[in-house]
């Protein structure tokens, strides 16, 4: 069942922190059979668009050295940022086959449940952090902004992507994986609500599906 508060759509219940670590290390998550269990990823494609999103970041932060990317899935947008010049490049990632392949390739990648991230004494601060299609798989979207807004150098930005789901009609994307599902309006919300101030909100792309066949826009939306 999906509930609405506040104009913000959401499932209920939520699924347990169980059920997230299953599904996440399920052995076909990133296999792309069906459209329930992740997306086919192709290196070929998947460093292309890793390219496309370093140059949307420096279009807003040319100077930037530093980035942490939550989500990094197999680490391409972390080589690429590498290949580009970024000194410090970290991931953390929530599938340990991910992992597993961040780490072949010799990536600094951290396995850790995103739902409960936890920032230490000595945590570091980046000029970037990166969040790309996460926040509609939390449990507590709120509570992650807020903890991940600790990570991120006075000057720097969080860049996040999301579904962008019609004001007008139900989402139309499984609701194994997706907890929430944010339009314009409340993804904006959401992150002013955490102490953000959107700099930039654009489209980013479009998801086609596997089995029922349909097309998800995405918006990616830029914050200090």
């Amino acid at each position: 069942m999906r509930c609405q508060v506040d104009k913000l759509m959401y499932l209920s219940p939520q699924p347990g922190e169980k059920y997230c670590e299953i599904l996440y290390n399920h052995p076909t998550y990133f296999q792309g059979i069906d459209d329930m269990y992740g997306l086919l990823i192709n290196d070929e494609k998947t460093t292309a668009i890793a390219s496309i999103r370093l140059k949307e970041i420096r279009q807003y932060a040319p100077q930037a050295t530093s980035l942490l990317e939550i989500g990094c899935a197999r680490g391409h947008l972390l080589q690429e940022a590498l290949h580009q010049g970024f000194s410090v490049v970290k991931g953390i990632e929530f599938s340990k086959e991910a992992v597993r392949v961040c780490r072949d390739k010799k990536l600094d990648v951290k396995y850790e449940n995103i739902n409960k991230l936890i920032v230490g004494k000595n945590f570091k601060q980046y000029d970037i952090v990166a969040a790309y299609s996460i926040l509609e798989h939390l449990n507590n979207p709120f509570g992650f902004l807020k903890m991940i807004k600790k990570f991120i150098k006075p000057a720097g930005l969080l860049i996040i992507r999301v579904p962008e789901t019609s004001p007008v009609k139900s989402p139309n994307l499984s609701l194994l994986d997706h907890f929430w599902h944010f339009t314009r309006t409340s993804a904006k919300r959401i992150l002013n609500k955490t102490g953000f101030k959107i700099k930039d909100i654009y489209a980013s792309g479009v998801f086609h599906g596997i089995q029922h066949k349909s097309e998800v826009k995405n918006i990616t939306i830029i914050a200090a």
